[in-house]
Parts: C-alpha cells; structure tokens; sequence
C-alpha cells in the first residue's frame, strides 16, 4: 500500500515548511540513532551474499575508523575531512574490486578515484555532495525493490519515487514553495546559519542556502521514513537475513542499545549542541559509509541481471 507512505510524506513537507529548524534538531536527536541501527541491519540483510566468512568484523573495524576520523575533524576540520574522503575513496574501490565485474569495476574504479581527487581539492563541494547524496540511497532502494512488484504497483512506486527525489526537493531549492517558520523553538545557543551552511553549496547567497537547506529537511525526514518506518514493513524479509547474522541486530539488545545510545546523544544535545552533534555525527559514519559501500553493490546487482 503506497497511500501511508504519501501520507506520511506529506506531513514531512509540511513540518518542512513549517519548523525546519526543529525538524532538523528535535528528530535527529529523537530517532538519529534509531534510524541508524535500522539502516545497518537493513543493509546488512541486503549485502549479506556478498560479506565473506569472518567479514562480519573487519566491517565493523572498518566503521569505526570512519567513525573516529569523524571526531578527528571535529578538532582539525580540513584535515579530518580530507582524511574521510581518501579513506571512502579507498574503501569503494576496494568494493567495486570485489563485487562487481567487467566493465562495471573498471568504470566504477576511475569514477571513485576521480570524485576522491576532487573531493580532496574541493572539500566544501565534497561535503555539500555527500550531505544529500547519503538522503537519496533509500530512492534507489526503494526503487530496487519495486522491481519485483507488480506492473502497476511499480509504476506507482516510479510515479511517487520521482516526486519524492525529484519535484519537491526541485520545488523547494527554486523557491517556488517556500517555507513559513512558526516562532522559533530552538535554544538562542544553536545558530540556525550553521545549520544552514552545512548542506548549502559553497559560497551561495541567503536565499539559495536556505532552498537547499529546506530540500535537504524534507529528504532527511523521507530518510527516516524509509529506514525505521519502510524496512519494519516492506524489508521484513531483508531484515530478517541480518538477524540470523548476528544476535546485535535483533531482539531486546538491539532496542537497548538504541534506547541507550538515544538518551546519551540526546542528553549531549542538551547539555552542549556542539559536541551532542559530534556525537551523532560519529555514529552515523557507520550508516553513511556502509550506505555507500551497499549502494555499489546493489548497482553490481542490478547490472549483472540486466546482462
């Protein structure tokens, strides 16, 4: 049934418009470490024909470097950002190596080693790309599992992934829908330009910035649909190969991580925003990369049937 998801995409839209600054706070402190823990075993689920024996932990090794370079570039930003695109240029391909064949590898390989140059060269553009290319990796996977729907329910899916990916976030960085924010909530310690910047292209005026900031809260909100709400749903499946994986990722150890790790950020949040911030920023090197590390493999899949 697509009717929910529209439903719940709208209400997205509208608390866009309306409190993007407190969409983008409140939320993420909320459900940011849920909707990671739900990516990762979705994920997980999902590339778990491609993970060798014992590969299990050297993923997880893996994360965690990605995770302590995100705290390094806390304290020397240039540096540790630097540091984070050479280390995902590096590791995507090394997957392209791994997963994928022919043409596909070798294509892949020259597009990573190009965006990583780049990335290094100029590193605003390379987080500003980052920033909302890690909101559209749900696009594509919904998009993958429409494939094995029926006619009609994928066109509807198509029809519905374009205006989620596409119109709106179009409709909302041309201004064309603008938002209309209520009387701010936000504590005066939290500076709604930071906020802003951190998604906006490199050296845009005011009024560019906060088109981009806008699409980027209504994507982020349709990243967290997807992730804690789609996957319980849809993914039951998928999910339920990464639990018989490892126990982390089922049952009352999951949720009390979660509930954990939730109380801990938030409760950071709270006492200093910067460094509540880092933290979930840390955390969720674990969902961005292997995001990325699965978007390969899923396009090595994708080709590999249509051959």
């Amino acid at each position: 049934m697509l009717w929910p998801w529209a439903g719940a995409a709208v209400v997205i839209l509208g608390v866009t418009l309306c409190a993007p600054f407190e969409m983008n706070v409140f939320v993420m402190g909320a459900v940011g470490v849920l909707h990671i823990a739900c990516a990762l075993r979705y994920l997980v689920g999902r590339t778990a024909e491609v993970i060798p024996p014992g590969g299990g932990a050297v993923i997880v090794a893996w994360l965690t470097v990605m995770a302590l370079i995100r705290l390094i570039s806390t304290q020397w930003f240039t540096a540790g950002h630097r540091a984070e695109v050479i280390a995902s240029g590096v590791v995507m391909c090394l997957v392209a190596h791994l997963v994928c064949r022919g043409t596909l590898r070798w294509t892949l390989t020259g597009v990573m080693v190009v965006v990583t140059v780049l990335g290094v060269i100029h590193l605003g553009w390379w987080i500003f790309a980052a920033a909302h290319i890690h909101n559209l990796v749900p696009v594509v996977l919904v998009w993958d599992w429409a494939r094995r729907s029926a006619s009609t329910t994928r066109r509807m899916v198509h029809g519905f992934l374009a205006v989620w990916a596409l119109v709106i976030p179009a409709l909302l960085i041309g201004r064309l829908i603008t938002t209309w924010p209520i009387p701010r909530l936000l504590p005066e310690e939290i500076h709604t330009n930071a906020l802003i910047s951190a998604v906006a292209p490199p050296g845009a005026d005011p009024v560019t910035a906060m088109g981009w900031y806008a699409a980027f809260c209504f994507m982020q909100g349709m990243h967290y649909l997807f992730w804690i709400g789609f996957t319980h749903v849809e993914g039951r499946n998928t999910v339920s190969v990464a639990t018989t994986l490892s126990p982390l990722l089922s049952g009352p150890v999951m949720w009390m991580g979660v509930a954990v790790l939730t109380v801990i950020v938030a409760g950071l949040q709270i006492w200093d925003y910067p460094v509540g911030r880092m933290a979930y920023s840390a955390l969720g090197a674990y969902n961005v990369h292997y995001e990325m590390a699965a978007l390969v493999v899923v396009l090595s899949q994708l080709v590999s049937r249509h051959r």
